[in-house]
């Protein structure tokens, strides 16, 4: 599945190695399957909090990240695709206008079950290469990017297993989502 997302990225929607795209995601495998197919990319991720798709508030912070970032393109799944178009039916039936970010949108589940699987992968990282960028909850002002490397990656998987926090049986289960960076790494 992360080799067809990371096809469409880079073979069909015109993303190139280095290109930021917005993953916003309810919690769930679809948010799994697109952050390692942009790492398998070479693409860097920006997870975000998937505002509610009628709430202008939320809409206002995800508008911040991408204005922040520069992100062009915005990855999410078909269910919150489609309470993003019910939201904006139900906003012009009451006359309001919902002020999403100018973002390409792409479903990804549906290029999940596309034939063409092949991806070139991107597997020679820098330690400074970024990763992808991690922007703060924005709960005191403005919600702020954090860059993260694959050194820090690397790093953190290393310390988390000299601490015994890791090996190869242990399964981690969270209920942390994975745009919130603990539940992320």
């Amino acid at each position: 599945a992360t080799n067809q997302v990371g096809n469409m990225l880079l073979n069909k929607r015109g993303v190139k190695r280095g290109d930021v795209v917005m993953l916003v995601y309810p919690p769930g495998l679809d948010f799994i399957v697109a952050f390692v197919a942009c790492l398998k990319a070479g693409v860097v991720s920006v997870p975000v909090y998937p505002p509610m798709p009628g709430d202008a508030k939320d809409l206002l912070k995800l508008v911040a990240v991408q204005s922040s970032c520069g992100a062009s393109v915005a990855l999410t799944n078909g269910t919150y695709m489609r309470g993003v178009n019910l939201a904006g039916f139900k906003s012009f039936l009451l006359g309001r206008r919902l002020q999403w970010p100018e973002m390409e949108w792409f479903v990804t589940d549906v290029a999940r079950v596309a034939k063409s699987s092949h991806l070139a992968l991107h597997n020679e990282f820098k330690k400074d290469d970024v990763a992808f960028l991690q922007y703060t909850s924005g709960s005191t002002g403005a919600p702020k990017g954090v860059i993260v490397t694959h050194g820090n990656l690397a790093h953190n998987s290393h310390a988390l297993q000299v601490s015994g926090k890791t090996s190869t049986n242990l399964v981690n289960v969270s209920w942390v989502p994975g745009y919130h960076d603990m539940g992320l790494i």
